[in-house]
């Protein structure tokens, strides 16, 4: 609630003089700044107060989250489009592409692993990824391509990190 009443124009001193178009502008900042469970959560609990506490319509009634795939700010790239980009990207930037479009790991994961979760022998990388480690702290094991395999084996391990300057 907090957040929500904190963007709130100072004029609104009652509940039921809260608008659509206020909610409509809260849903898209969380939007922005949170992700969907997230925004789903705020929502659902808006939701859920304005109708144990007010008489009128709910503002926030018929208001969604927009699903990733709707947003005109994220889309997926292409396979060809993410060769392009690693074609024209050099030193620790070309090994975090092929990291991440290897092996599926989020930008975190991938900028921050080390190498004692990286196993050439087996060609296995396990690691216990960030967005879940305190929910689920179940390493998850990553079979490494050929290709990743080739370009790990030229780098020089002279540091804990496989990108020693992210």
């Amino acid at each position: 609630w907090k957040r929500f009443a904190d963007q709130l124009p100072p004029r609104v001193e009652f509940i039921e003089e809260v608008t659509k178009p206020m909610c409509e502008s809260y849903i898209d900042d969380l939007e922005e700044n949170l992700k969907r469970t997230s925004c789903e959560k705020h929502l659902a609990q808006l939701k859920g107060m304005f109708k144990m506490v007010s008489t009128k319509e709910s503002p926030f009634k018929n208001l969604k989250i927009m699903k990733a795939d709707d947003r005109k700010d994220h889309r997926l790239l292409s396979p060809n489009e993410c060769h392009e980009l690693y074609n024209h990207a050099s030193g620790e930037l070309r090994t975090l592409i092929l990291i991440g479009y290897s092996t599926g790991l989020r930008l975190k994961d991938s900028a921050q692993l080390q190498w004692i979760n990286v196993d050439m022998d087996k060609r296995i990388i396990t690691i216990a990824p960030a967005k879940t480690i305190k929910k689920k702290p179940k390493p998850i094991h990553i079979p490494i391509t050929a290709n990743l395999a080739q370009h790990l084996s030229e780098l020089e391990k002279r540091t804990r990190n496989v990108l020693p300057e992210t």
